[in-house]
């Protein structure tokens, strides 16, 4: 089942991609046979990660100059967008697969049912941290939740790109034409903020519609051939400050960057000093963490487009700093009689601040 669920799936994403970039087939099949056998050989790097012959930092060289660097040299013209893309996902899995199999003793199976297990890994399974890749549950076949994810996910992607996006866009065009006619009065103050907050609203609904959508295929997809995944996302429109907001945004990259950057960081950084546990070492552990993944972003279009990036790397950096200051006003709250009214004013304050900046940093980081 499982190569052949591979082939399959590849099969589906290619022409998906060769439909939606005007793709010729040739040049996916050979970039998508190209990640496939790259793939065969992680299980090999990862029992020399085991054995010491390498270390983690040249594991991640390797899979990210395979899969990313490479493809943005060497493919040809819109097909390095999409090479690009599903490398992303593949150098940060290949990675977790090497590290988390090398802590492990050598298995005893297969060679052939090792590689299956890493490719369906790398090119199936959407979770890009080895250890949260869920478990296989049921045979494959029809499932009630998994079609309902389904359902959920095409409903999502067709609601962002048949009404939010063409309404967002028309919106703009409004505001635009407005601002640059001779009644361009008429957007001054608050109906100028309030333009700008709409047009901020609108392109945020777009991109948590296709995100959350393509995770829902996902999930469900996986859930038809009988393994249960975590959630992608858990409702971040609920979030009432920064760090809540973190923890229920795109999980999959965020334990990435958690497990292999902001831990590691911090637990080395208390062995100099110990400063592990304060205020000041979590602050300079999450700075790194949230600098590391601007930069993975940032990196990630200047190889689509080949053009330099860096709001990525500033809007998470700042980022950072907004869930610092949250904590720390949170630290500092004082107590309050029960039943006052005190406590309700002030979190629903928080949350509009708190969405106000997060709506302005994604609007000029998509500005």
């Amino acid at each position: 089942m499982g190569l052949r669920c591979i082939g399959l799936l590849l099969a589906a994403i290619g022409l998906f991609a060769a439909r939606w970039t005007q793709l010729d087939m040739a040049n996916i099949a050979v970039g998508y046979l190209y990640f496939v056998c790259l793939g065969a050989a992680f299980p090999f790097i990862a029992d020399a990660l085991r054995a010491g012959r390498i270390s983690a930092p040249a594991v991640f060289a390797i899979s990210a100059i395979a899969f990313l660097v490479l493809p943005a040299l060497y493919a040809p013209g819109t097909c390095r967008v999409s090479l690009v893309i599903v490398g992303w996902d593949a150098a940060l899995s290949a990675y977790s697969y090497c590290i988390e199999t090398s802590r492990a003793p050598r298995p005893g199976t297969k060679l052939f049912v090792r590689v299956e297990d890493c490719l369906f890994f790398l090119f199936v399974n959407p979770v890009l941290v080895y250890v949260r890749r869920g478990s296989k549950a049921r045979p494959a076949g029809f499932e009630a939740k998994g079609s309902a994810h389904i359902s959920k996910g095409l409903l999502s992607l067709v609601l962002a790109m048949a009404v939010i996006s063409p309404a967002s866009r028309l919106f703009e065009s409004y505001v635009t034409r407005s601002a640059s006619s001779l009644h361009a009065a008429s957007l001054a103050g608050a109906q100028t903020l309030a333009a700008i907050a709409s047009i901020a609203v609108l392109r945020f609904a777009v991109e948590y519609s296709m995100q959350s959508g393509l995770a829902e295929l996902q999930i469900g997809m996986m859930r038809q051939l009988g393994h249960d995944i975590p959630e992608r996302f858990k409702q971040p429109l609920l979030a009432t400050d920064p760090l809540d907001f973190w923890r229920r945004w795109n999980l999959y990259v965020g334990e990435w960057i958690q497990r292999y950057v902001f831990w590691p960081f911090a637990l080395e950084l208390g062995k100099y000093r110990n400063s592990l546990r304060s205020l000041r070492g979590k602050a300079i552990a999450l700075l790194v963490a949230f600098a590391t993944s601007g930069l993975l972003h940032d990196g990630v279009l200047y190889l689509e487009d080949a053009h330099s990036h860096y709001r990525g790397s500033i809007v998470f950096v700042i980022a950072a700093g907004l869930v610092m200051v949250w904590h720390v006003a949170k630290r500092q709250r004082t107590p309050v009689p029960a039943g006052s009214l005190g406590p309700i004013v002030t979190r629903e304050v928080s949350r509009a601040a708190f969405w106000c900046s997060t709506l302005a940093l994604f609007l000029w980081w998509n500005k």
